[in-house]
């Protein structure tokens, strides 16, 4: 059950969004780049009243491309259809290599497809989707769908952010794959999972992802299975790689799912900062997961030099680096109720300056450069 601080959070974050209907539509696209390959989708996206082929509600609407898990389909992931869709993302299931025998290379591309041309049904006036889709997508995937997500990733041209639930090693490897992936990436891990072990297969793709910012969430005891619906449910074969588990709840466990996805997508899809406080603060809001966040903030200052931030959330240490390191900058870092407790210089003629941060109590900070935007940063 959500505390009282969750659900006064999540009203603060989400409500600014209007509750939508889910349409939905069947479609298949051909990928003249290999062979006219045909790529089935179905289609789940914001609508004025619940449906098949109904109109698309007014708007423009971020989407996500989403990869299933072994033999599973569309309908083993309604919990997350509900979840995303209501709040304005449009969702894409690509339905190929759903047999006993999948190409994982080819599932990949078909994801990385569909991310780069998806736009184009905006500009298509035969579209259902005239008009109605934002310039942001994501890439998101269960199992071996999380897995073909690295590969579509490394490839695609246009995918502003990534998102895997239990991701699995995939042949051509996902792991290899990450170290071309730069966008942000969250991958979510059940620490109870007994089909794709952690160690094996989530830990070394997030490891080896080369993103500028990556979030871990091992949610504690959470299966496989987990964030997708049951056998009963949804007709997926998924519960009987975990006959017998009894750990965290399915429900806990996809409302974890939920919240998450929501505040991600919320900020890398729809550029909401105060989404990226649940994102960092989420472990203090409920006891089920253990977050590790690998994160470096850019900001360009006055002078068009470009400023990393880095580790954010950090500990005992705070490093800026510059683009340019000419002349000295000064900076000042303040507690969130307006206190000054730190303040200084960059140090002249090098491109990078270690700020000690060991005194400082936990919690969140701006820190100040000169006419740059000020960067939230969280010590732990």
């Amino acid at each position: 059950m959500k505390s009282l601080y969750t659900l006064i959070f999540s009203c603060l974050v989400f409500t600014v969004q209007a509750q939508f209907s889910v349409g939905h539509i069947s479609e298949s696209y051909t990928d003249p780049a290999r062979a006219n390959r045909s790529i089935t989708c179905e289609i789940y996206y914001p609508a004025d009243a619940n449906g098949d082929n109904v109109p698309v509600a007014a708007g423009q609407f971020p989407f996500v491309v989403f990869g299933h898990g072994f033999v599973m389909d569309y309908t083993a992931y309604g919990n997350i259809t509900e979840a995303l869709v209501s709040e304005g993302f449009v969702m894409i299931y690509v339905e190929t290599e759903g047999g006993f025998a999948p190409v994982h290379n080819d599932f990949g591309l078909d994801l990385a497809f569909m991310a780069d041309h998806f736009y184009d049904e905006s500009a298509n006036a035969a579209s259902p989707f005239y008009g109605r889709l934002e310039d942001r997508c994501a890439i998101m995937g269960h199992s071996m769908g999380g897995g073909a997500t690295w590969l579509a990733a490394a490839t695609s041209s246009s995918v502003d952010c990534i998102a895997g639930l239990a991701p699995a090693e995939t042949n051509p490897s996902a792991i290899d794959a990450a170290s071309s992936v730069s966008v942000p990436a969250i991958v979510l891990s059940g620490s109870s999972d007994v089909v794709t072990a952690p160690a094996d297969n989530h830990t070394p793709i997030f490891e080896s992802t080369a993103s500028a910012c990556k979030y871990f969430v091992n949610i504690i005891d959470g299966s496989h299975c987990g964030y997708a619906n049951t056998f009963l449910e949804s007709g997926s074969l998924c519960d009987f790689g975990e006959p017998g588990f009894n750990g965290l709840s399915r429900e806990e466990q996809q409302q974890v799912t939920h919240e998450l996805l929501l505040a991600w997508f919320d900020v890398y899809l729809r550029d909401n900062a105060a989404s990226n406080e649940v994102l960092q603060l989420y472990d203090e809001m409920q006891g089920n997961t253990e977050t590790t966040i690998e994160c470096a903030v850019a900001v360009e200052d006055y002078k068009g030099n470009i400023v990393r931030v880095y580790p954010n959330p950090g500990v005992n240490e705070l490093v800026v680096e510059c683009s340019q390191s000419s002349g000295a900058h000064s900076f000042a870092l303040s507690a969130m109720d307006g206190r000054r407790v730190m303040e200084g210089v960059l140090l002249p003629g090098q491109s990078r300056t270690i700020i000690s941060t060991q005194a400082l109590a936990s919690g969140i900070y701006l820190l100040q450069l000169p006419a740059a935007k000020p960067v939230r940063w969280l010590k732990e």
